[in-house]
């Protein structure tokens, strides 16, 4: 038998109904917070936030890129025989966030240079 609408869950298991309504209640929640709040405050404070999820999402995504690079270089070794058992070697996770920090840092201004004039 199907279930209704109303009972459908989402890929983690929960009700999606049920995601709206706490969205919905955090987005009156905060609304209920700054509406006596100053709009020069109200623009800092959440100006500080948005940076501050920015770079923590940057930051995440960042550190499964090394992590994926660390894999391939541990596999190899380990496929070729260059490993006894398979392990990432300190060198190898030395060598991967060196490399993704030397792309970032040379290439970087490439991303950041056309959203500088949208901020």
């Amino acid at each position: 038998m199907a279930r209704a609408r109303s009972q459908r869950r989402d890929s983690r298991g929960g009700r999606s109904g049920d995601r709206l309504l706490l969205a919905f209640l955090l987005l009156v929640a905060l609304y209920w917070v700054f509406v006596r709040v100053t709009p020069g405050l109200a623009n800092r404070t959440f100006r500080l936030g948005q940076l501050a999820s920015g770079t923590w999402v940057a930051f995440t995504h960042g550190a499964n890129d090394a992590q994926k690079t660390m894999g391939v270089i541990a596999l190899a070794l380990y496929e070729t025989g260059h490993l006894s058992h398979f392990y990432i070697p300190t060198w190898a996770i030395v060598a991967a966030g060196l490399a993704i920090a030397a792309g970032t840092y040379v290439g970087g201004w490439r991303i950041m240079r056309p959203l500088e004039g949208l901020f």
